[in-house]
């Protein structure tokens, strides 16, 4: 084989790789795909176990009624009646709990 035929192979192998580059450049490829946008789904209703909602009672009446428990020598007492509301302290009390407690420290003092 002579090397004008050789040159003119390489050339001719050349001319078809750059024709295949070019069709594959021009062909989609997965990456230059937009990727579809996704829609976020709708979220269920989370299911909300409710309590009792713990709003602060004025906590000044329900504290000045165990500050005078303490004074009257009754902190067992207002100790039992903070356990009867399941609070270990006067913000503990539940706003509908609180005409309640006032009224069972009232009892309290009365008897002492």
């Amino acid at each position: 084989m002579s090397i004008e035929k050789k040159i003119e192979d390489l050339i001719a192998s050349i001319d078809a790789n750059t024709q295949a580059l070019i069709a594959l450049a021009a062909a989609p490829v997965a990456a230059d795909k937009p990727e579809p946008v996704k829609t976020p789904k709708a979220d269920k209703p989370k299911v909300v176990k409710e309590e009792p909602k713990k709003v602060e009672a004025p906590t000044e009446t329900v504290g000045s009624m165990i500050e005078k428990m303490l004074k009257a020598n009754k902190r067992k007492e207002a100790i039992e009646l903070l356990k009867s509301f399941s609070a270990t302290k006067a913000s503990d009390i539940l706003e509908e709990n609180v005409e309640a407690f006032i009224e069972g420290a009232q009892s309290i003092l009365l008897g002492a």
